[in-house]
């Protein structure tokens, strides 16, 4: 399975963790149906994987890589009511994202960065894939 998103890094006020996330992208919440992604601590290593059943984490993560989950959405950008699409475009922000920290339980992980996969690997990181998964970027980052 080809897929294609962006890496989130992921900040933690109350721990101090810095975590990576995949952040998904496809035409339809179907092409990206039982996708996940868990993290290190440090921010520096990443790993996407499908899930099969319901708790993948326990089968293959040994403590060091966790999974962050969205707590809340906050829009940004003002209604689209009246608006034609070039001037939405012109006054569109992506909503602002807060996650639950997996390391301490806090819901205020905030994204402190967003980058490409391959800006992600040239600053350091790494990302690993558990079964036939591969980027659409075509590059081999493990």
């Amino acid at each position: 399975m080809i897929v294609d998103g962006t890496v989130l890094l992921l900040f933690c006020s109350a721990c101090g963790a810095r975590h990576p996330n995949f952040q998904f992208s496809g035409d339809t919440d179907m092409d990206m149906d039982g996708l996940g992604s868990a993290g290190d601590r440090t921010g520096a290593r990443l790993v996407l994987f499908r899930a099969l059943r319901g708790d993948v984490e326990g089968a293959w993560l040994d403590g060091e890589l966790r999974s962050a989950s969205l707590a809340s959405v906050t829009p940004l950008a003002p209604s689209a009511k009246g608006l034609d699409f070039a001037s939405f475009r012109k006054l569109y922000r992506p909503p602002e994202l807060k996650f639950h920290c997996p390391w301490c339980d806090a819901a205020e992980m905030a994204v402190s960065r967003e980058m490409t996969p391959a800006e992600f690997v040239d600053a350091g990181g790494r990302i690993d894939f558990i079964g036939a998964i591969e980027l659409r970027e075509g590059q081999a980052f493990s």
